[in-house]
């Protein structure tokens, strides 16, 4: 075989291999959705723990966002039931309208029901902290609740 034909073929199998393992799938060292909901929520109770000094106050929101928390994951089961009745209802080509309006209104009342808790968990939260310490973890608990967010759409 001609020495270019060698070299040709090397630099070709050079690309490929590099090309592949470029492509190779990083998902493995990617945290899950969970793990980065899990760390939002530590990462937010251990800043309530610095910023709310009254040790009292600081624990009553702690135990608020265990309960935020404990919703969260809720929702997430959720979803996923209601993924699961969605794709067997929608599969079923002789599925009634009925049946996709008791889903959907079914759908509606969970929202408002996870809407309501939140709020009412964020009420909870605000009354027991200052202004100052509010305004302390604001930022905080908005980077939070962005990554719980983008967690839940994502998953």
């Amino acid at each position: 075989m001609r020495i270019f034909t060698k070299y040709t073929l090397l630099m070709i199998a050079l690309i490929l291999l590099a090309a592949g393992s470029g492509c190779a799938s990083k998902d493995k060292d990617k945290p899950s959705f969970t793990d980065i909901e899990t760390q939002a929520f530590n990462d937010l109770q251990a800043e309530i723990r610095i910023v709310i000094v009254n040790k009292e106050h600081a624990d009553q929101v702690i135990a608020i966002t265990d309960e935020l928390k404990a919703s969260f994951d809720e929702l997430r089961v959720h979803l996923a039931e209601r993924s699961g009745k969605l794709q067997t209802l929608n599969a079923d080509y002789d599925a009634p309208k009925e049946d996709f309006i008791t889903l959907f209104d079914n759908i509606q009342k969970d929202i408002a029901r996870n809407q309501k808790i939140t709020s009412k968990l964020h009420r909870q939260m605000k009354e027991v902290t200052t202004d100052k310490e509010w305004q302390a973890l604001k930022k905080l608990r908005n980077s939070t609740m962005e990554a719980i967010i983008n967690s839940i759409q994502s998953s």
